[in-house]
């Protein structure tokens, strides 16, 4: 039993200590400088700005009898009634 135990201590020791030399590993293994997301994103942002303002939109649709023929078939929604005004209250 005690050998066992001792077994056991060793065998989670042994885990702990690659564990831990895993990590550091991992963390000290990073070379690259790593590119802050703002600059990413300022990037991504600028190039979609500079090709929103090249897109032409043909308005012609708007005078065709087809479009101007479309009606607006919305159906209004009613008043609800209201739930509880607490809704985690307890049931009397």
């Amino acid at each position: 039993m005690k050998n066992e135990s001792s077994f056991n201590l060793i065998l989670i020791g042994f885990i702990v200590i690659v564990a831990l030399a895993g990590g550091y590993l991992y963390v000290t293994s990073v070379s690259t400088p790593l590119t802050p997301l703002t600059t990413i994103t300022t990037t991504a942002t600028t190039d979609l700005f500079s090709n929103i303002g090249s897109i032409q939109l043909n308005t012609n649709i708007l005078s065709n009898p087809r479009f101007r023929a479309l009606t607006d078939i919305t159906i209004p929604v009613g008043q609800e009634p209201m739930g509880r005004t607490d809704p985690f209250a307890s049931f009397h």
